[in-house]
């Protein structure tokens, strides 16, 4: 049986996953990662690989192509811009590691995807509003002006289906920091696709907002959330209903709105009472009775992909 991984070492190598993962277009050493997990080079990625299951290299590599998937379906970029954004120095080295995950080739998989696009760069102009698409849209959305929040986040990587399972251990931690509370703020962060993730690899932050200076303690760390405009919609209901619901926000009431994706990652508001209470156990058991903030960073901004990684 596998040595179980120290919780201190979990969150060390979490600190450089968020690190690499705010900006996937930047080149970092592994010196620069080793030194933010407090460890030598050679124990890094080690270390790495035992607590993410990939090096990281690949795990670099695989994140860049499932982010290059999103600008393909959502986006009117040419295939060698996608490429050049993603890390790779040609075409046909892009379009070879694409097919390989994803079983088609670029340009397939973006005609398989006929959807109106809205991420655009600098040179391709503003999103434009669809007046009549967003009339139909079933969806009622809110703008919100959201401030910086600091939050202490653990990792659940996994199915999709298993996602409500991080909730207990989440809140056992809470309840020893003492932010086990009415007025705490939770949040999940989904940093993937559900579709096109990798099976079994799905990125997803259970969160609680903490003051500024928090120190973390176990497998729990710090994740600082850029403010700005969002855009939220309310939901009740199962996990499936849940899926529903965030491909209408994204697929339908996002391109037609005139925004676009902000961050890299969009995410849930849970009131404290499902969180902390009793039906947290009935949402880990039957996937249902989960009610929640649906929450999109959004801007007006351009894409500059030469100086931004703000995509979900």
């Amino acid at each position: 049986m596998p040595r179980e991984i120290h919780p201190d070492t979990v969150r060390r190598i979490l600190d450089a996953r968020l690190l690499l993962e705010a900006n996937l277009t930047s080149e970092y050493a592994v010196k620069t990662l080793a030194a933010t997990a407090k460890m030598s080079p050679f124990h890094f990625q080690r270390t790495f690989r035992r607590v993410v299951g990939e090096s990281v290299a690949n795990h670099v590599r695989r994140l860049r192509l499932e982010r290059a998937s999103l600008v393909l379906r959502n986006s009117e970029t040419p295939v060698t811009n996608i490429a050049l954004d993603s890390g790779f120095d040609t075409h046909a080295g892009f379009t070879h590691a694409f097919t390989k995950l994803f079983g088609l080739s670029p340009t397939t998989y973006r005609d398989r995807h006929d959807v109106r696009p809205f991420i655009r760069q600098l040179h391709e102009g503003r999103p434009t509003t669809d007046a009549e698409t967003l009339a139909r849209c079933p969806l009622t959305v809110t703008l919100l002006d959201v401030p910086d929040r600091t939050l202490a986040v653990m990792r659940f990587v996994g199915s999709t289906q298993q996602l409500p399972s991080i909730w207990p251990k989440m809140i056992s931690w809470c309840d020893g920091h003492g932010l086990n509370r009415e007025d705490s703020e939770f949040l999940g962060l989904h940093h993937d696709d559900w579709e096109t993730t990798v099976a079994d690899s799905y990125r997803y932050d259970a969160a609680v907002v903490v003051e500024e200076g928090f120190r973390p303690y176990g497998d729990v760390a710090i994740f600082r959330q850029s403010g700005g405009l969002v855009a939220m919609t309310a939901f009740e209901g199962s996990l499936l209903s849940l899926d529903r619901t965030w491909k209408q926000f994204t697929r339908e009431w996002l391109p037609a709105s005139g925004y676009q994706f902000r961050l890299s990652y969009v995410y849930d508001v849970y009131p404290a009472d499902l969180v902390t209470g009793s039906l947290l156990q009935t949402v880990v058991r039957s996937l249902t009775g989960i009610r929640a903030k649906l929450c999109i960073p959004i801007s007006r901004d351009w894409v500059d992909a030469s100086s931004r990684d703000d995509l979900l």
